[in-house]
């Protein structure tokens, strides 16, 4: 099971983007984050990999947003508690 604890660093940070006026929504300020810090890493490797292959554009652009969720969801796994 999974469960989220409120005293884990994701809930202190929308907590704090909620208080303090951000103009975007508090989930889409995390994952932005996270997608710049974690998820751009995994989301380029998958599309350079694509393109290696001589893959279309579509190819790679899925690739990309593959790459982008795995990034994204590795960067969640550790905010989370696993009971």
């Amino acid at each position: 099971m999974v469960f989220f604890q409120h005293d884990r660093p994701i809930f202190a940070y929308l907590t704090r983007c909620c208080h303090v006026g951000v103009t975007t929504a508090p989930m889409e300020t995390y994952l932005q984050k996270n997608f710049y810090k974690t998820g751009s890493l995994m989301a380029n490797a998958c599309r350079a990999a694509a393109m290696l292959e001589n893959k279309d554009r579509t190819t790679c652009d899925a690739a990309f947003q593959y790459g982008r969720h795995v990034g994204l969801a590795s960067a969640a796994r550790v905010k989370v508690n696993f009971v």
